[in-house]
């Protein structure tokens, strides 16, 4: 995981809640070899689908109401 934080600039306990959620929702699997824990995507055709259909949803908001962050009520 640490390589992931380090590439994406998030707190490690921020990408920890992300890639359990993912995995919960069976978008990754986790393998853990020794102390180090390897994550993958299960099927990568599916997330791909998945980001198509989010851009396609994004394109037709306003740029101001794309930006804005998520409340916790919204999520």
């Amino acid at each position: 995981m640490g390589e992931l934080v380090d590439h994406i600039g998030l707190a490690q306990s921020t990408v920890s809640v992300h890639l359990t959620r993912l995995k919960s929702s069976g978008i990754i699997t986790k393998r853990i070899e020794g102390r180090a824990s390897y994550y993958a995507i299960r099927d990568p055709e599916a997330v791909m689908r998945i980001l198509a259909m989010a851009r396609t949803l994004l394109a037709h908001q306003p740029a101001a109401a794309a930006a804005e962050p998520m409340t916790s009520r919204e999520s």
